[in-house]
């Protein structure tokens, strides 16, 4: 027991340890292409690219700093000229953190560079209600655990005192251990499904069916950095919705879902 409880210490500070490296690594080659580009356009954004893998690199390695490494790793991006990977590690910072007003600007200007809309979801009464929900994943995890040990001391203390758990109370922990629960796992569901996804070449035709011998969707292509939800996938295609009533399909290799 002792031995595993050394093994996985050990573990964890080599992934703190490695990740702490790409960070740093990151950072020097983000520094070194803000002052390269001034004079070297293509050397500056092959360092900033560069920099952006690295910051995945990191973002793989920690869970804690995962956002703000996918953040900066959409910002490195975004600099580099590569509009389609920045919008994907942006959409992925926004599930560590949702409320970052920075994040979500970036998005829209990168999205605005594309010519990319994407509506955003009514602020009704019900979607005010229901705020915490979009709130980021790892406070949503103090939640829970704060309504966990909160649930066990009540039940702990009326253990000692000879007392009955409050039953108003208990069930208030109780809910919301359930909704929280609910909450955190549909999003691991949804993480897992990779039901959306953004085109990551310059452009690609979107056809009306599933092969190119079918004619295109539309007139003009579709840019780099164009958003769209996975309704089917039949071999190497995918069908796509644009929006409630654009729907086209899209060779997988021309995307990256997430």
């Amino acid at each position: 027991m002792k031995k595993l409880i050394v093994m996985l210490m050990a573990a964890f500070a080599f992934g703190l340890f490695s990740a702490q490296a790409d960070v740093e690594r990151a950072d020097q080659l983000f520094e070194e292409a803000r002052s390269v580009i001034k004079e070297d356009i293509s050397k500056g954004r092959v360092l900033y690219e560069a920099a952006a893998l690295e910051y995945l690199s990191e973002a793989n390695q920690s869970y804690i700093g995962r956002g703000v490494a996918l953040y900066n790793a959409g910002n490195a991006f975004a600099m580099a000229g590569i509009p389609g990977r920045a919008v994907i590690a942006y959409r992925k910072a926004q599930r560590y953190l949702p409320e970052l007003e920075y994040l979500n600007d970036n998005l829209n200007q990168v999205r605005n560079l594309v010519g990319s809309e994407v509506k955003e979801p009514a602020t009704g009464l019900w979607s005010k209600i229901m705020a915490w929900d979009k709130s980021s994943w790892g406070l949503r995890l103090a939640y829970l655990a704060l309504a966990y040990f909160a649930f066990w001391a009540l039940l702990i203390r009326g253990l000692w005192t000879d007392r009955h758990m409050h039953r108003g109370l208990g069930a208030a922990a109780m809910i919301a251990i359930s909704a929280l629960s609910i909450s955190i796992l549909s999003d691991i569901a949804d993480w897992q499904k990779a039901n959306e996804g953004v085109v990551v070449v310059r452009t690609v035709d979107a056809r009306k069916g599933e092969g190119y011998g079918y004619h295109a969707a539309f007139q003009s292509p579709l840019r780099e950095g164009t958003e769209f939800k996975v309704l089917e996938t039949r071999g190497e295609w995918l069908r796509v919705t644009l929006s409630e009533d654009s729907t086209c399909w899209l060779p997988i290799q021309a995307v990256e879902l997430f």
